[in-house]
Formats: structure tokens, sequence, C-alpha cells
């Protein structure tokens, strides 16, 4: 269970960078 929580967080924070990297991109 621990395991999963931490590949879906580690899912979300990839998600997030490349957000933010799309974000510096576009400017």
């Amino acid at each position: 269970m621990a395991f999963k929580e931490v590949k879906e967080f580690e899912y979300i924070t990839i998600a997030e960078a490349k957000e933010i990297m799309e974000k510096i991109a576009e400017e």
C-alpha cells in the first residue's frame, strides 16, 4: 500500500513538473 502511494506521489510530481516546464516554454 505504501509503495502504491509513493508511485502515485512520484507520478503527480512528474505531471506537475511537466506543466511547469510547459508554462516556462510558453513565456
